[in-house]
């Protein structure tokens, strides 16, 4: 398993599909188990939001290539429209985008605004790039389903 941006690099070169795989599992989330059309979904991550038997969820899309774009942001944002369970969205890079397009992702995805629980607000649409996740960054979100005082909440018809 890949532990610095070289590695990863190196894993996205030889084979893309095991590199999403891999980048959904370091923010513990499910990976879909298609290769292609996927509909901009290459995993979950769920949580529970209150009062609300079923689960709610974060869409996830990787993207390995070195020149991600504001399209991808906003093709990542119709995705959070349309999937129904998607409360939030995740966009999960490999190479770092420049200060000036990170602004730029930044504002695009903040257009999305917030899911408020339980009085905090958390950015419905957010960026992680590898190295930030390898050094413990995480998504903002709120409880996971594993704190659910509900045994028989629902993940059917998510995946």
């Amino acid at each position: 398993m890949p532990n610095s941006f070289e590695s990863a690099l190196d894993l996205w070169t030889r084979d893309p599909y095991h590199f999403q795989q891999w980048a959904v599992s370091l923010v513990e989330g499910i990976v879909l188990a298609r290769q292609s059309g996927d509909k901009g979904i290459d995993g979950w991550i769920f949580f529970d939001l209150p009062d609300q038997k079923d689960c709610a969820g974060m869409v996830l899309e990787v993207k390995g290539g070195q020149n991600p774009t504001a399209e991808n942001v906003r093709s990542l944002g119709g995705v959070l429209d349309r999937e129904p369970f998607a409360e939030m969205a995740g966009l999960i890079l490999l190479h770092p985008p420049g200060t000036q397009k990170r602004r730029n992702f930044e504002t695009e995805m903040a257009a999305a605004g917030h899911l408020e629980v339980k009085g905090r607000k958390h950015p419905r649409m957010q960026i992680l790039t590898i190295e930030e996740i390898l050094a413990g960054k995480q998504f903002d979100l709120p409880a996971p389903p594993r704190t659910s005082r509900d045994p028989n909440r629902q993940l059917t018809g998510i995946l």
